[in-house]
């Protein structure tokens, strides 16, 4: 939540950023209710059409709507509301509230046992994975509301969120039913590529309302009345950038050459320590390829 209202250059009142917050935890509750009820009717017989099912109608369709349902409910309303960045903000909100909440649930009600694990593997990959597609669902929602095209930019906004959202659920289900190798080595990174990409596509975006955000700053209002904050992305900004993908690219690729040694010098030949090594695995991949794509970001704005 921080990082994106810190991106926006008319940043919206905190007040309605944290009830947005508030109102997408309360969204989990009826959420849950409808997602028991239409995993109930499901008659399917195979790992396949059980995965489809689960991932793209009940969570991706369910979970994607009510988040909407919040940001046409309240901040969408709100006077605050005025541009297509705004729809970004407000949508990852929601979904951070949302996604709270869920954790939650499954790190320590639905999977107590293995609560700590659950909840390190959550929130390396979904829970991002949801901040990433409410602030796509919040922004083609946003852009249609303000264009006049409400519905078309609403059932936009919810059909992207809900192939992301499906298609990361859907690897990781159908994984319940396939063996250990398959799961590690193909679905697993297929559903962290579907976060990736994700993200990919949210900052790019975001980068794009920053700059529209400071053009239009300095055309409607003279220089000397600007907002402190209405500028141009400045060096300091993309050094920072590219310094913060140097170390998360260095920590991420240092745990994975800490796996790879690991196997090569038979450290983990305990089955339990398979547990571990998933989360391990998690925690190199992900600041890995973060870290490189904020250093290739830095370089193109070096570029530019």
């Amino acid at each position: 939540m921080w990082y994106f209202r810190s991106r926006d250059l008319f940043p919206e009142p905190i007040p309605v950023v944290w009830v947005t917050f508030i109102l997408g935890m309360f969204a989990a509750a009826p959420v849950y209710v409808v997602e028991e009820f239409l995993g109930s009717l499901y008659r399917g017989t195979t790992a396949f059409s059980w995965s489809l099912y689960n991932s793209f109608f009940v969570a991706g369709l369910v979970e994607e709507s009510f988040k909407l349902l919040v940001l046409l409910s309240y901040p969408f309303q709100h006077k605050a509301f005025d541009e297509e960045m705004d729809g970004v903000i407000y949508g990852v909100s929601a979904s951070i509230g949302f996604s709270v909440i869920e954790n939650i649930l499954y790190s320590f009600i639905y999977y107590a046992p293995s609560g700590l694990e659950i909840a390190n593997a959550r929130g390396i990959m979904c829970v991002p994975g949801h901040a990433a597609w409410g602030a796509l669902l919040g922004y083609y929602a946003a852009r249609g509301k303000l264009r006049g095209r409400a519905l078309a930019g609403t059932l936009s906004g919810l059909s992207v969120a809900v192939l992301l959202h499906g298609l990361y659920d859907f690897f990781l289900f159908l994984g319940n039913s396939m063996d250990l190798i398959t799961y590690l080595f193909l679905l697993l990174p297929a559903s962290a590529l579907v976060v990736i990409v994700s993200w990919v596509w949210v900052f790019r975006l975001t980068k794009e309302l920053q700059i529209y955000q400071a053009i239009v700053g300095f055309r409607t209002q003279p220089v000397a009345a600007c907002r402190p904050n209405v500028q141009l992305p400045q060096d300091k900004a993309t050094e920072g950038r590219t310094a913060v993908g140097a170390v998360l690219a260095g920590i991420g690729i240092l745990i994975l050459l800490g796996m790879a040694a690991g196997f090569l010098t038979g450290v983990f030949r305990d089955p339990k320590e398979t547990e571990y090594l998933i989360c391990a695995v998690g925690l190199g991949v992900v600041p890995a390829v973060v870290g490189m794509i904020l250093l290739r970001l830095g370089h193109r704005a070096h570029e530019v």
